[in-house]
């Protein structure tokens, strides 16, 4: 998903695995922490940890994260 993070070094992929939620893959590709990073999200929904099945908060369809370098996160979107 092209500029779906606000920082150049997170990569966001997303995955519609319909009727089961929409995927998403968040990596920090680089070598340093990145921290606040917002997320668009491509869908609306509730949002979970794919790992801990945990709701994310979610404001304006945005999700905010810090990331440790090389870190990948997982989530799932359901409507």
């Amino acid at each position: 998903m092209p500029n779906a993070a606000s920082n150049a070094t997170v990569v966001v992929r997303s995955i519609n695995a319909a009727p089961h939620g929409t995927w998403l893959a968040v990596v920090n590709t680089g070598v340093r922490q990145v921290d606040d990073v917002v997320i668009t999200l491509p869908v609306t929904g509730t949002v979970k940890d794919a790992v801990t099945g945990a709701a994310v908060p979610v404001v304006n369809g945005r999700l905010t994260l810090s990331m440790y370098p090389a870190q990948l996160r997982s989530f799932r979107i359901t409507p």
